[in-house]
């Protein structure tokens, strides 16, 4: 009853927006790799590893909104949530003393929800078109999982194993993100690029997860109804 009574008190607000928005997102690698990389060239400079391979995936996000206009300031705000999958790893490891050997093999996947509240003000150069400052702040929730998977022989004894585990973790999120805009007709389209702050995350030794650290470029297209 309390939540229905909510979004009921909630409908006069979205009517009184300006628009709606969707907003797909590409999201750069910038440093969230660095960690797990640095262990693995360390290992391998130790000599505990023959070898290993790893690739590192981007991310990518889609973002939802409203806009409201704010006359006396001659600007807009908002506010919007979003989901991104990313940044993603794979990593192999090799260790080999013959006739014994020890393979890893991980996979790592990150996700981010995030909500926001948005400022625009539009710097229009002619009737249907022009550019956007933009920012933002708000708060995200980080999600971490991992498949490890391991084999090998020890002592020519053949054995196996895999484990699955997951953290999460909530903190402060910004973003600045200028865009240039096109009208047409009903419809307002934007492309433009942003740069994300992200809360970290410190890692976890007993779940086995290197630090994340990720405040990534990126860029975004949006359609505007």
């Amino acid at each position: 009853m309390k939540k229905t009574l909510c979004f009921l008190l909630f409908i006069p607000v979205l009517a009184s927006a300006a628009g709606f928005y969707v907003q797909p997102e590409f999201w750069g690698k910038d440093g969230a790799h660095r960690s797990l990389r640095k262990d693995l060239q360390t290992l391998h400079a130790q000599g505990l590893l023959n070898r290993f391979e790893w690739k590192f995936f981007d991310g990518v996000g889609l973002r939802a909104g409203a806009v409201f206009p704010v006359p006396a300031l001659k600007a807009d705000l908002g506010f919007s949530g979003g989901y991104v999958f990313g940044p993603a790893f794979n990593y192999h490891t090799y260790t080999t003393a013959i006739p014994d050997f020890v393979r890893v093999g991980g996979r790592i996947r990150a996700s981010f929800l995030r909500a926001t509240v948005d400022a625009s003000k539009d710097l229009s150069f002619s009737p249907r078109a022009g550019f956007v400052l933009r920012g933002g702040l708000g708060v995200a929730n980080g999600i971490i999982k991992q498949h490890l998977s391991i084999d090998g022989a020890v002592l020519g004894v053949p054995f196996a194993d895999s484990q699955s585990v997951s953290d999460s973790w909530t903190g402060f999120t910004w973003e600045i993100a200028p865009s240039f805009y096109w009208q047409i007709k009903n419809t307002r389209l934007e492309a433009g690029v942003f740069r994300v702050g992200l809360p970290n995350y410190q890692g976890s030794e007993t779940r086995g997860f290197n630090s994340l650290d990720w405040a990534p470029w990126g860029f975004f297209v949006r359609a505007g109804f």
